[in-house]
């Protein structure tokens, strides 16, 4: 598969100021955040070390280090593609590696169940690097609203693999479902919700995988099996 430097007037690089400046703010504020509850839980781990708390205050720590440098690496990558044009390195990926080792990231979670679902021979063409992002951002989000419940699975449809990460929390509010559905950019619903970033990304790099007249997608929903939110991944 080959891909041709993208370019401003390719639907995946056009953007609007507003809804970039938007992102961007929501972006540093999220991050600013999570420093913030990393510093508070680092301080109450060294309080309460050694015992049991501080194996579970351990984890919160790990999780939001990792959920700060998702953010950071994602905001680097949007702002590399609009100023100056980015294109991900597509390879043929086995998607049960992929889920396998994206499960083991969150094992140490003892209030998480992180399940998959996927055939062995499964091969989907993707950038890995990025879809790791992806679906740890997904997962964090996922935790960080309420869900203890998480399944992620794949399969082949008729010109796409289909990722699918769903959970047991609350869900999306259906106005952001429509909007996000709608391509219709950042909403400020979507944004403030804390879903915004993690969404805005994946759609963004899914549209970036190409196969011909195709192009990869990223569509939301409720209900599924666990009956909270479903984010569905497309790979064409």
């Amino acid at each position: 598969m080959t891909h041709s430097p993208l370019n401003t007037d390719h639907p995946a690089a056009q953007g609007n100021d507003e809804s970039l400046s938007l992102l961007l703010a929501s972006s540093i504020h999220e991050v600013k955040n999570n420093f913030g509850k990393l510093v508070f839980a680092i301080t109450d781990a060294l309080d309460e070390l050694p015992d049991e708390k501080a194996t579970k205050l351990q984890d919160k720590v790990n999780s939001e280090i990792r959920y700060i440098s998702n953010q950071l690496s994602q905001v680097l990558i949007l702002y590399k593609e609009y100023q100056d044009g980015y294109m991900p390195v597509i390879e043929e990926v086995q998607v049960s590696q992929l889920f396998k080792e994206t499960r083991a990231r969150h094992q140490s979670f003892q209030d998480l169940q992180v399940s998959t679902e996927c055939e062995i021979d499964l091969l989907a063409f993707m950038d890995d690097k990025f879809i790791v992002n992806v679906l740890d951002t997904l997962i964090y989000n996922a935790y960080n609203a309420g869900a203890r419940q998480i399944l992620i699975s794949a399969v082949q449809e008729t010109d796409a693999v289909k990722i699918t990460v769903e959970d047991n929390g609350p869900g999306i509010p259906e106005a952001m479902i429509q909007n996000f559905n709608r391509e219709e950019g950042m909403s400020e619903g979507l944004t403030e919700s804390g879903f915004g970033l993690g969404l805005f990304f994946a759609r963004k790099i899914l549209a970036l995988h190409t196969n011909e007249s195709l192009q990869g997608s990223c569509t939301l929903a409720n209900g599924g099996r666990l009956g909270g939110a479903i984010v569905s991944l497309y790979f064409p």
